[in-house]
């Protein structure tokens, strides 16, 4: 039996040229797509009981809280967004309004534009929002960066999986 032992060796003119290598770059993509989607799902979780008023002032009436923010001393907390038990609420679901913006379109947007195509978007919808909810400065503005991550996780869960069921095909 005869072996074939002339490999080729890795150098910049055969790197990325095999199936091989592409498809292991595609599926790292789908899979970095998945961290962006899990963060956006589990951002909420510690990011409401930081924004959540401090446990020591024990307010329940909204009103109190915004003349404490307002009009107090403690510039530590005029600065910074303070949640009400609602706008928590809010946060915590307004992504899975985003996923349905783009989740019932999908297969439209990926037949139209292409899978891979709509999977960037995907990331695009992943970077506003983060974008949003780093330099937001009230509530509003962290809601619609939820929604945009939302938007996102909508697109990625309808073809993530399809792109890695597909990948020896589509590569």
């Amino acid at each position: 039996m005869e072996t074939d032992d002339t490999l080729t060796p890795i150098n910049k003119e055969n790197f990325g040229k095999s199936e091989k290598t592409l498809q292991y770059l595609a599926t790292f993509c789908v899979c970095l797509a998945a961290a962006g989607a899990g963060t956006v799902i589990a951002w909420s979780s510690p990011a409401i009981s930081e924004l959540s008023p401090p446990k020591e002032l024990n307010i329940s009436n909204e009103g109190v809280m915004l003349d404490l923010v307002n009009n107090g001393t403690n510039h530590s907390t005029s600065t910074r967004i303070i949640l009400t038990k609602k706008e928590e609420a809010l946060i915590g679901s307004f992504v899975n309004l985003g996923s349905l913006i783009y989740a019932v379109p999908s297969g439209c947007i990926a037949d139209k534009f292409g899978r891979k195509v709509a999977l960037y978007s995907s990331g695009i919808s992943f970077i506003v929002g983060w974008c949003l909810i780093v330099f937001a400065n009230n509530v509003p503005t962290l809601l619609l960066g939820r929604i945009f991550g939302g938007m996102g996780l909508g697109l990625y869960w309808q073809l993530g999986q399809y792109i890695l069921a597909k990948l020896p095909t589509i590569v």
